[in-house]
């Protein structure tokens, strides 16, 4: 499918050309998740599918790094700014409670609580019980093996890809000022 295609009459011989280009299609409906994700992030991730769909590789790459310093600016203490994209999630990384989820889990457990309940009780499980304890362990399986799996196998391919930029290309922080997305308050969805 070709969702972009482009025609320019700037050869030498005054000929058109027509360029097309394969569509790029999105991975993740940001339309389902507008009411997870603080605003400010949902419009940088927003932007930056836009972005990719239209087939502007370079700025994708810029609005990346966009996106990234908006993510992990809503975790920074208020009014705390960091210097480069490598501070702003180091400083972010005391606000993020990843523990959460299995705390919470850790707590539904006890002795009383409702998924201890749902697990020991005496009835026959529900259709919609057995299906909602399947997805608790699907959930959980992706959360404690899969993504950090695959946050490794992505780490890998980035690491791969910076071997291949050229030699005159430095693999440093861009130049690119990420630090320009404005100083966000957490917003009360980040909580």
């Amino acid at each position: 499918m070709t969702n972009m295609m482009s025609l320019t009459d700037t050869k030498e011989d005054d000929q058109p050309s027509l360029y097309m280009m394969p569509s790029i299609e999105a991975r993740m409906d940001l339309a389902k998740l507008g009411d997870l994700l603080p605003d400010s992030v949902l419009q940088y991730c927003k932007s930056t599918q836009d972005v990719y769909e239209s087939g502007n590789l370079t700025a994708t790459r810029v609005m990346v790094q966009s996106a990234l310093s908006a993510v992990f600016s809503n975790f920074l203490p208020h009014g705390n700014s960091s210097s480069s994209l490598s501070k702003t999630v180091q400083d972010s990384l005391p606000s993020i409670d990843i523990d959460l989820p299995l705390s919470n889990l850790a707590s539904s457990l006890r002795k009383g609580e409702h998924l201890d309940a749902l697990l020991n009780s005496p009835e026959s499980a529900s259709r919609e019980t057995a299906d909602v304890l399947m997805l608790l362990v699907e959930k959980l399986v992706s959360f404690l093996f899969v993504i950090p799996t695959e946050f490794e196998e992505l780490n890998q391919r980035l690491i791969e890809l910076s071997r291949e930029l050229p030699a005159n290309e430095p693999n440093v922080e861009s130049d690119v000022d990420v630090d320009a997305v404005p100083d966000v308050a957490p917003d009360s969805k980040a909580a």
